[in-house]
């Protein structure tokens, strides 16, 4: 992760930093946001592009196997895009416009062809097929 890092910030010239987290805990989510404030000052972007898959049909699928799949692919991004939203008007308490995007990008968005039949028959209704898109500006 480091190198690629290095690399983002030698060609963009940007801070970037490197935080791993469980998208399916919101005190997570909270304690990213916090981080990020405190660091940069300022929300740009949250790009959501978390998502599991069981490829397998799901007749075989159990419900816990379902749960943890709609857990990281629905809910993940909802606390991720609720955490977004609500530490982005503190930036505005800075006196730093408070703007930005959120993009949540989808399994279901991905080409039908590359998965096999049996993993379109678990993946499709496992997630958020298609998000409306909004410029957030407080």
């Amino acid at each position: 992760m480091n190198r690629v890092k290095e690399k983002i910030a030698v060609v963009t010239g940007a801070r970037l930093c490197y935080r791993h987290l469980d998208v399916t805990d919101a005190e997570g989510w909270r304690a990213l946001f916090d981080f990020i404030l405190s660091a940069f000052k300022r929300i740009d972007i949250l790009v959501n592009n978390a998502g599991i898959c069981l490829l397998k049909p799901i007749t075989d699928m159990d419900f816990d196997e379902f749960q943890r799949v709609n857990k990281v692919n629905v809910f993940g991004a909802f606390i991720g895009t609720r955490a977004a939203i609500l530490a982005m008007p503190r930036c505005a308490e800075e006196g730093i416009p408070a703007s930005g995007s959120i993009i949540n990008i989808a399994l279901a968005a991905m080409p039908l062809s590359v998965l096999s039949k049996r993993g379109r028959k678990s993946c499709l209704p496992a997630g958020i097929k298609s998000v409306p898109m909004k410029h957030w500006q407080w």
